[in-house]
């Protein structure tokens, strides 16, 4: 299983709580610095969101990341 991490200000708070599902585009929070809002870069479940004090962020886990594209159909015979 695929796990992607992607750290978001923690000055307005993440926009996502572990369990929660994400798909690649979602807002989960704010970029450091610049305020920026920072978009799930795949589609999966958030396993944690944990805050980090040294540099005043949240780091947000997304699990069973994939690229947001559609599995194909078991019966889709259609050409590759």
């Amino acid at each position: 299983m695929s796990e992607i991490s992607v750290k978001v200000d923690a000055t307005c708070g993440p926009a996502v709580k572990a369990g929660d599902t994400v798909e690649a585009g979602d807002k989960i929070g704010n970029a450091l610095r610049t305020g920026q809002t920072v978009k799930a870069p795949a589609a999966g479940t958030v396993k944690s969101v944990d805050f980090r004090s040294r540099d005043h962020s949240f780091l947000v886990v997304i699990v069973g990341a994939r690229n947001g594209s559609p599995e194909p159909e078991a019966n889709d015979v259609s050409p590759r």
